[in-house]
């Protein structure tokens, strides 16, 4: 509810995208997807091959702004941002197949299970 109407909540987690290692990033994508209109995932560049840091931008807003669109923002200098290699690093490692969740519990106020979704490696 503190979140503007254009605002974007940004997660970093820990952990892998796919595999039996992935079920806790995937809980709290699913979570994320379910309160947030838009979401965008992202590898953030030299991780670890055991885990991975991954971001997970969510968009408030209702029209959602493509991975394109924010390259072509980016090449024009029209997007203000303060480390702008980071954010060319992360546009270029998008991850923009669809996640499975379907497998994995939605995280609440009353369930949220991360012991059982986090596998110690």
């Amino acid at each position: 509810d503190r979140l503007r109407p254009d605002g974007i909540l940004i997660n970093n987690v820990i952990g892998m995208t796919s595999g039996p290692k992935s079920k806790f990033f995937r809980s709290v994508y699913r979570t994320m997807g379910e309160v947030f209109p838009h979401t965008h995932v992202f590898k953030v560049p030299d991780s670890g091959v055991n885990e991975t840091n991954i971001e997970i931008f969510a968009l408030r807003s209702k029209t959602s702004v493509s991975i394109e669109t924010l390259k072509e923002r980016l090449a024009a200098k029209t997007c203000p941002v303060k480390n702008k290699e980071l954010l060319e690093g992360l546009l270029g490692d998008h991850i923009g197949a669809k996640i499975q969740t379907s497998d994995v519990p939605t995280l609440t106020d009353d369930y949220a299970p991360v012991d059982a979704l986090i596998h110690l490696w």
